[in-house]
């Protein structure tokens, strides 16, 4: 994963964290009373579709400066999680991008692997099982806790 992606995970982690601090449960809710496109923001909340002028958008509708936004003390400490470490060793020894990746393993988007990266979720036993199938010289036991070697 390269540091522009990292970057816009953290962007989208930390919109969404502003947003629920802001009383809004639902991305939807958000997008449709500051006029900004349901899929594009959601998009953002996942670390993609990041330009300058959609942040502020969002950033102005959260009531937010750019420079507190900036200056957020989670915004550029990269995911500490195992999972997230785990699972981006793994895309980086299959030399793929994340979307190439994600499609291998039957996924048609990214979503489900940006939530592990991002430390929102730890990987499922199905993420696992689909890693195995498709790269069986991964070790399984290594997915899931981090124990023993990389691969078999």
């Amino acid at each position: 994963m390269n540091n522009l992606e990292e970057i816009s995970l953290l962007f989208g982690n930390e919109i969404r964290k502003r947003r629920i601090e802001a009383g809004y449960k639902s991305y939807e809710q958000f997008a449709e009373d500051n006029d900004i496109s349901r899929i594009q923001y959601w998009k953002m909340e996942n670390g993609n579709n990041f330009t300058l002028k959609s942040l502020l958008k969002v950033l102005d509708g959260l009531n937010v400066d750019f420079n507190d936004f900036i200056k957020s003390p989670n915004l550029f400490s990269f995911p500490e999680s195992s999972s997230a470490k785990r699972l981006s060793e793994i895309i980086d020894y299959t030399k793929l991008s994340k979307k190439e990746f994600a499609l291998t393993l039957g996924y048609n988007n990214t979503t489900l692997l940006n939530n592990v990266l991002s430390g929102r979720n730890e990987i499922s036993n199905t993420l696992v099982q689909k890693i195995t199938a498709k790269y069986p010289a991964i070790n399984t036991e290594w997915i899931k806790t981090g124990e023993e070697a990389m691969l078999t």
